[in-house]
């Protein structure tokens, strides 16, 4: 009963299987990261399972990033939600970034010349590789984020969005949130999406549950030196 584990699931589908089986014996884990922990067609029906729940995505609303015609990612889909009627989501803000990092990219390649030619340099391998190398030394903020790309062609201007489920003091309002207990849902709780990095951006502290972070019973203590002892950093280091 008290070994509780911690668990990163890389996984689609399989988390379903494994939350299903907790339901029905009454597991529960001391921490547990999932990818589907920031789907929220998933998400909305499995937020009582375990408490602190961690995952990660490429954008979340709480980012402030900005460009010069929105303050946010958020401004920028409920002003789009205005004109059609619908509130997008992260393809949506990706879908607007995509052609505005395209013409940056064009800005900053050309900014030294007096006669641009970017319509005659992408009809050519040359004109094309040029380009691309260009691009390799893009530096540049979007309302994604801070973009530019490593050797490997990949964009690390920032940091994943991490997220965790934690408890909202805020309000009761949340899309997400489940705040009864139930014998299904052990957490009387109120959970939201709490972006807890890029630490720029973070709204909100990870959640680590661990016995070193509880107060020991009467009469002992948190003895440190146990932790040099054993393998596992989060066991209890209450000592008599």
């Amino acid at each position: 009963d008290d070994y509780r584990p911690a668990l990163f699931l890389c996984t689609r589908t399989e988390q379903d299987v494994l939350l299903a089986r907790w339901r029905e014996t009454g597991c529960l884990v001391t921490s547990l990261w999932l990818t589907a922990a920031t789907w929220g067609w998933w998400y909305n029906d499995n937020l009582d399972a375990v408490l602190d729940i961690q995952g990660a995505g490429q954008w979340h609303p709480q980012f402030d990033y900005s460009d010069r015609y929105f303050d946010s990612g958020v401004q920028m889909l409920e002003t789009n939600a205005d004109q059609v009627g619908y509130l997008g989501g992260y393809d949506m803000l990706v879908s607007y970034v995509a052609p505005m990092l395209a013409a940056q990219h064009l800005q900053q390649a050309y900014r030294v010349l007096d006669v641009p030619t970017p319509a005659e340099d992408i009809q050519t391998a040359e004109g094309r590789e040029l380009l691309r190398r260009r691009m390799l030394d893009l530096r540049v903020d979007t309302l994604f984020g801070p973009v530019q790309f490593n050797e490997y062609q990949r964009n690390n201007g920032r940091g994943s969005a991490a997220i965790q489920w934690q408890p909202d003091s805020s309000s009761s309002s949340s899309s997400s949130t489940t705040d009864a207990a139930t014998p299904d849902n052990p957490y009387d709780v109120t959970l939201k999406s709490a972006l807890v990095s890029p630490d720029v951006q973070a709204e909100a502290e990870v959640r680590i549950p661990s016995a070193p972070a509880l107060p020991c019973p009467a009469g002992q203590f948190h003895n440190v030196s146990i932790l040099e002892e054993q393998r596992a950093l989060l066991g209890p280091i209450c000592d008599a």
